[in-house]
């Protein structure tokens, strides 16, 4: 026999047999299995709220600035603050060609015209590595004078991969 929903008041906490409108028997979908079926839908309903809600968490997490241990303080101050300030800064400071500035990680995350000069964790996504390369993806930095070396390109590419950390101002720097 199939399944058919009871006459009005013919269902209960099990199925029973029932004779539809047209004379026909069969067994009714009682409230237990509705009530099932209900609590199904909102256990799915509050799995994928709870999934969403720990992707937002997760995303939100990701744009926070990771506090640099001492070696990555080091590392950025030896590696990629000079290049920064003293070859991207000729243009990138005060001027802010192409409206970016590059005077600290939210400017550079931000970016400028052509879109975030750093996307933290991913070089290959970062224009500032494709402009440092200068493979033809884009604008060729620094514009005037030689490539960067090959050990400053692969400095700048572990620094993006560690999600560019940028440590604090220091009052004699």
């Amino acid at each position: 026999m199939m399944p058919r929903l009871c006459p009005i008041g013919q269902s209960g906490s099990s199925p029973t047999e029932a004779v539809d409108v047209n004379g026909r028997g069969g067994i009714c979908v009682s409230a237990t299995e509705d009530r099932i079926s209900s609590q199904m839908s909102f256990m799915t309903h509050s799995v994928c709220v709870a999934a969403a809600a720990l992707l937002v968490s997760i995303g939100a997490q990701s744009d926070k600035p990771p506090t640099p241990t001492p070696e990555q303080t080091e590392f950025f101050d030896t590696k990629i603050r000079p290049v920064l300030f003293d070859t991207c800064g000729e243009c990138h400071l005060e001027d802010e060609n192409g409206g970016l500035r590059i005077d600290s990680r939210e400017a550079l995350v931000k970016g400028g015209e052509n879109g975030p000069a750093v996307v933290p964790g991913d070089p290959e996504k970062s224009l500032l590595i494709h402009a440092i390369r200068r493979d033809g993806t884009g604008p060729r930095m620094p514009k005037e004078g030689p490539r960067l070396s090959d050990d400053t390109i692969a400095a700048f590419m572990q620094w993006i991969k560690d999600g560019a950390p940028w440590p604090p101002e220091k009052a004699n720097r």
